[in-house]
């Protein structure tokens, strides 16, 4: 979904599957964190209306602002967070230093957080914790995929997937590899 409660996710805007759109993404969190402490208030009132007893974020900022004006245990959960990519893509732009601090105290709001493996340093004072990858171990089906592919010959198989979103031309005519499927 596009949103949660009562705001919109902020996340970066997206050219394609790998070009970030900047200006795009800086006018979202702009539109946000402008109104940040409406937004928060907002989200506060809405999580009081539905009565949780913890708030468990992953890892949207306004979610755990709101829970904190609300008096409600939050925890973050994440392989990333949105301080660090928010830093590291706009730092300059109108209101990005506002947008930064509102972010990391949003984070440092929570009673903790859950940091994934593999993932982003999440440090905003408050106790991190470390754990593995989050995910079902899974089962060899290569013979399975080779036969489905009619590829006795033991090729090596690829997946590129693009999301469902557009990839660039330059991508989108990958190179043919013997042995390469």
């Amino acid at each position: 979904p596009d949103s949660w409660g009562t705001a919109p996710f902020c996340r970066m805007a997206m050219a394609s599957a790998i070009e970030v759109d900047l200006e795009a993404s800086a006018r979202r969190y702009e539109a946000i964190h402008l109104a940040w402490p409406a937004a928060v208030e907002a989200e506060a009132e809405w999580l009081a209306s539905i009565g949780p007893d913890l708030l468990l974020s992953n890892v949207a900022s306004l979610p755990l602002a709101a829970a904190e004006r609300a008096g409600l245990p939050a925890v973050a959960l994440s392989s990333l967070h949105w301080a660090a990519i928010h830093g590291h893509y706009l730092p300059d732009s109108p209101g990005g230093a506002k947008t930064q601090k509102q972010i990391e105290r949003a984070y440092a709001s929570a009673r903790a957080f859950i940091q994934v493996t593999p993932g982003l340093a999440a440090a905003f004072g408050n106790r991190t914790e470390t754990v593995g990858p989050i995910a079902r171990t899974g089962r060899t089906r290569r013979p399975e995929l080779l036969a489905r592919l009619d590829r006795p010959d033991g090729a090596r198989v690829v997946l590129v997937s693009p999301g469902g979103i557009e990839f660039p031309e330059r991508i989108v005519r990958l190179p043919r590899i013997d042995g390469v499927v």
